[in-house]
């Protein structure tokens, strides 16, 4: 292994014994499984919904909660006490449990009698899924250095992106060939291996084992200590702030822009889902890995911690006139060009606000500081969000017809949520070298 300095001609990418740079790049690899995995089961459920509410004779609210609410509120329900025993036990076990277990509940949605069996299914996946991301993020905090996180962190998040791309059609293509149960169970039955793989292939590294400098002891706290511990770095707060914000955007686009484009330029719904598959897998894929080579690149550089938060805020600043004009299109060639380039600058802002979470946080934290982003994310993305611009929208339609009044909602709510999440970063660039008095206070109470 290699033990460099920072000086050397090829620093470790592994400060744990035994841990070569080989071996950290395999774990990063089966941990990138995983979230391939974990975003086919949640994602790709949604094209058999037509088939699910065909079978079951379901209304649109039935589907609404099964689809929608069912997941987001046990994801929520079980992410933070899952985060605390990230935080406490041994991840390596939790995250090949989490997998285990939802991969399993997909499969049973498979011989689902009823929509409210279904629904289960999709709530035990929401409970399921609340390790997936806190876990794999506090691995890779001690298997990579700091100025090698983003690279990882983009590489594991890709996996969204390549689950849209490869994975998402082959499932359609099941559920149209053998019925949306056999679509169910090819979902999840690849996940029981990657659990296996996960249990006995991947090593629980040292916590804390990749710190440079370690400040301070790591000392058990109750939650609402950790939460003032986390809240009090301004830089932290700010970061939670700005992921609320792009939530609202991540979470409102892929359900209202293809009913937009249906009635702006009457797309066929296989046109429709060509786009989306195209602007949320490959243009998604291509900004992870921007964002990943830049963020590395820019901590290795003087100052690199807040140029590597000024990139996302910049991202997101300049991505505003793209979206602005993507809704006002002539055309739909246009459109695409323009929406390209803003779903581009907008994805980088994710990758970076989760190794960003790594350093903020202390390493005792790290889950329950991933989780907190991904909670909030999901609460006002998968929840709020499409619901107020549905709302908008409905009480524009009567003035303006449907077209203009859905184009007019989204503009009147994503560019702002856009806004949000630039000046956020921006704060948290500000705030990023401030200490946190929290820790302190904490340990030094502690030791008293």
């Amino acid at each position: 292994m290699n033990q460099g300095a920072e000086g050397g001609s090829e620093p470790a990418v592994s400060a744990n014994p035994g841990f070569s740079k080989a071996y950290s790049y395999y774990v990063l690899a089966v941990l990138c499984l995983a979230n391939i995995f974990a975003s086919l089961d949640r994602f790709a459920f949604f094209p058999l919904i037509p088939l699910i509410k065909r079978e079951f004779k379901a209304t649109d609210t039935e589907i609404g909660l099964v689809s929608g609410i069912a997941f987001v509120a046990f994801y929520a329900l079980f992410g933070i006490p899952v985060a605390r025993w990230i935080d406490r036990g041994n991840r390596r076990n939790i995250l090949a449990l989490s997998v285990a277990a939802w991969s399993l509940v997909t499969m049973l949605g498979g011989f689902a009698a009823n929509i409210m069996q279904l629904g289960l299914s999709r709530a035990g996946l929401g409970a399921g899924e609340a390790g997936a991301t806190p876990a794999s993020n506090s691995l890779i905090s001690d298997y990579f250095r700091k100025q090698d996180r983003p690279l990882a962190v983009s590489i594991f998040q890709a996996g969204m992106a390549f689950s849209a791309i490869v994975l998402g059609p082959i499932v359609a293509w099941i559920a149209v060939s053998y019925g949306w149960r056999a679509g169910l169970i090819a979902m999840g039955a690849p996940g029981m291996l990657v659990a296996l793989l996960i249990f006995l292939t991947v090593k629980e590294p040292v916590r804390g084992g990749m710190e440079v400098n370690k400040t301070a002891p790591v000392i058990s706290a109750g939650l609402w200590t950790s939460f003032k511990i986390l809240f009090s770095r301004r830089a932290y707060a700010y970061l939670v702030l700005s992921q609320i914000a792009i939530g609202f955007a991540v979470g409102v686009l892929p359900v209202w822009l293809p009913v937009y484009l249906v009635r702006a330029y009457s797309l066929s719904l296989p046109q429709v889902a060509g786009t989306m598959g195209f602007l949320n897998g490959a243009v998604m894929l291509a900004s992870f890995a921007v964002a990943g080579l830049l963020g590395s690149f820019l901590l290795r550089r003087h100052q690199g911690d807040r140029l590597a938060v000024l990139l996302p805020a910049t991202a997101c600043l300049l991505s505003l006139p793209f979206l602005i004009a993507t809704l006002n299109a002539g055309s739909f060639s246009t459109l695409l060009i323009l929406a390209t380039i803003f779903f581009f600058l907008m994805f980088i802002s994710r990758p970076a606000a989760f190794s960003l979470s790594i350093e903020l946080a202390p390493i005792e934290h790290r889950g329950l500081a991933t989780a907190i982003i991904v909670i909030a994310a999901a609460l006002i993305g998968g929840g709020g969000g499409p619901l107020l611009v549905g709302m908008i929208s409905d009480h524009l339609t009567a003035s303006m017809g449907d077209t203009r009044a859905l184009g007019m909602a989204l503009l009147m709510t994503v560019p702002v949520a856009i806004t949000i999440c630039s000046l956020s970063f921006y704060a948290v660039a500000y705030y990023f070298h401030k200490p946190s008095s929290g820790q302190a206070a904490f340990n030094e109470t502690a030791r008293e």
